[in-house]
């Protein structure tokens, strides 16, 4: 495994086609009011992304790829990506700005497991692999917005006896060490499916239960708390040296903001994009929805290229 640009990942040449999550609109039955708050990362993400949305913020994603050996079953890995989806709440739910005068929060919503479907795109068989790489790159600024949902999106290019997958997501929805996991996980739910079992994962949390108990403890914490571990005594004299905090509260509590972020408009909206030539004619691909409501494989993990400070 090893983290490198996207212009420096080497995909043969093969059938590009991706896979993008599909669900009810925003304000359908289909999302659950939750009342889980963002993480302190989560929110501060989003805010920085929301602030600098006039301004053409660069994108934000990490993307791993591995490959699948063999001719490629496009029912087992489409059921490996929905069962994908399933494990983890984090991308099924979605956080949005609201406003009650000059005091803005953030309002979570959440959908059920099995909600989440995928519309398929084919975009042909591409030879070049500076194109693919362009390909991929344009797919991945183009579908991963922290401003939207779906904030992630599956490719693969297909070759008759191997296939590249590769996952994209925002960086609210995954770090750098979770996105080591996804290469492990997709290949089993993939082998399951092929083999009519049950994958062979254990259980996993949710990142939305994480986030109220983060703040509950950090609600807690003073100047004098000691964190756990032999680094305790140093705590008050590290925190003396850093500029005053008392301006800010809980990035999950309702706060203040004057003036108002440039971009707000009361909703979660896109990012503008310059589009680029491969973008502008991709909507002409062929999309059809295909989803509805164990050898050491290399792993690459990839990371968006600003093109602006964060």
């Amino acid at each position: 495994m090893k983290f490198i640009d996207i212009w420096d990942l080497k995909v043969t040449a093969g059938q590009l086609t991706v896979w993008r999550p599909t669900a009810g609109p925003p304000h359908s039955s289909d999302w659950m009011p939750d009342a889980r708050p963002a993480s302190y990362l989560q929110e501060a993400h989003l805010n920085d992304a929301l602030n600098s949305a006039a301004g053409g913020r660069g994108p934000s994603w990490l993307a791993t790829s591995f490959e699948l050996p063999g001719p490629l079953d496009e029912y087992a890995l489409c059921k490996a990506f929905t069962d994908w989806i399933n494990r983890h709440e984090v991308l099924r739910s979605r956080l949005e700005p609201y406003a009650d005068g000059d005091v803005l929060g953030m309002y979570r919503s959440t959908l059920r497991p099995g909600a989440v479907g995928l519309m398929r795109a084919e975009h042909g068989h591409v030879d070049d692999p500076r194109e693919l790489s362009a390909r991929l790159e344009a797919v991945l600024d183009g579908s991963t917005d922290p401003l939207a949902w779906p904030s992630f999106v599956f490719l693969t290019v297909r070759r008759p006896d191997s296939t590249t997958v590769c996952v994209g997501l925002d960086h609210h929805n995954v770090d750098g060490y979770a996105v080591l996991l996804i290469a492990h996980e997709i290949r089993e739910l993939y082998a399951a499916a092929l083999d009519d079992r049950r994958a062979c994962l254990t259980e996993v949390g949710s990142y939305l239960d994480f986030a109220g108990p983060e703040r509950q403890d950090a609600a807690g914490c003073t100047a004098t708390t000691k964190p756990s571990g032999s680094g305790g005594s140093s705590w008050p004299k590290a925190a003396a040296g850093c500029p005053s905090s008392s301006s800010r509260s809980p990035t999950g509590t309702p706060r203040r903001r004057s003036p108002r972020p440039a971009a707000w408009t009361g909703c979660w909206t896109r990012r503008a994009h310059a589009p680029s030539r491969w973008s502008a004619g991709a909507a002409a691909a062929t999309s059809s929805p295909v989803c509805s409501p164990a050898s050491p494989w290399p792993v690459n993990v990839s990371r968006g290229r600003r093109t602006s400070a964060p």
